[in-house]
């Protein structure tokens, strides 16, 4: 966990100018000469370690040049700021061991996605998350964090203790 403490808090600071900066361009100017993180991916086996959750494409191999970290990103929800694109990666593994890893973007319609999901059965059955979805991808960035400990506290404060909260905890707490 505490290797992976960087892109939390990358993710928790992008405001204002910072909306731009991509993941893997704070990788690879931070990350990358952060102590911290080099010294607890020292500590690893060698090898490939494959992340998700952020929906944020980066890669960074360890300085020694024996780890690769990898976030593939998103296809269907891109939250790297990446506008008018998704991505992906792939990794070509040798026989030998040696590995290759590209880091590819495709063109994707986000607004296309957004009427879609607003258009399906899942929207009516659960449009708090389909909202924040749609926001998410109209803008690349990532909310659902933010809301999510937005309804912790919100739900601390009214009393609902329980989990998965109310419906009318969801519906209250996203007005």
């Amino acid at each position: 966990r505490g290797c992976l403490d960087p892109v939390r808090a990358w993710l928790h600071r992008r405001t204002g100018a910072e909306r731009s900066v991509s993941f893997q361009r704070y990788a690879d100017a931070v990350l990358a000469h952060d102590e911290a993180f080099l010294q607890a991916a020292d500590a690893l086996e060698d090898g490939i370690y494959l992340f998700g959750h952020t929906h944020c494409q980066w890669q960074l191999t360890s300085r020694d040049g024996r780890k690769l970290f990898l976030n593939p990103g998103s296809c269907g929800l891109p939250l790297d700021g990446g506008a008018g694109t998704t991505p992906y990666a792939l990794v070509e593994i040798s026989p030998n061991g040696t590995w290759q890893a590209e880091s590819i973007r495709i063109p994707f319609d986000r607004a296309a996605a957004c009427r879609a999901i607003r258009e399906s059965s899942q929207f009516a059955e659960a449009h708090v998350w389909s909202d924040i979805v749609c926001r998410e991808l109209e803008t690349g960035l990532e909310h659902m964090t933010f809301f999510l400990e937005y309804m912790a506290a919100y739900a601390r404060r009214i009393g609902d203790d329980r989990r998965p909260y109310a419906v009318d905890t969801w519906e209250n707490g996203w007005r």
